[in-house]
């Protein structure tokens, strides 16, 4: 049951995502945040963004000493994990994706043309 309810919660997820990428102007940025520690509902998510919705998923520095955990989807999507035994808070993933593939992440410049 537990893990019927971590699918139907990824499905979700697709769909607010999907009904508001529209919304989002070329070169917006959207901040994505989910309290699960799910790859489904995480790393997973990451991947889809980036196949289906064409989205291109930003890199961050973050120093060492804030205790965020990078993590990243089987297709080079990047997220940071805010675990509780690591800093304040009940944790969550967050990750931040911009609309298109040749933007404000620092892609290189022969993917800008």
């Amino acid at each position: 049951m537990e893990l019927d309810n971590v699918k139907l919660c990824q499905q979700r997820q697709q769909r607010i995502l999907a009904d508001c990428w529209p919304a989002l102007r070329q070169d917006g940025m959207l901040i994505y945040s989910t309290c699960s520690y799910s790859r489904e509902e995480d790393e997973d998510i990451l991947d889809w963004m980036m196949t289906d919705l064409q989205a291109s998923g930003c890199r961050l520095e973050v120093p060492e000493q804030w205790n965020i955990v990078e993590t990243a989807g089987a297709k080079g999507a990047y997220g940071y994990r805010f675990y509780p035994d690591r800093l304040d808070g009940e944790g969550f993933l967050s990750l931040v994706y911009v609309k298109m593939r040749w933007d404000l992440c620092g892609a290189p410049e022969e993917e800008r043309s």
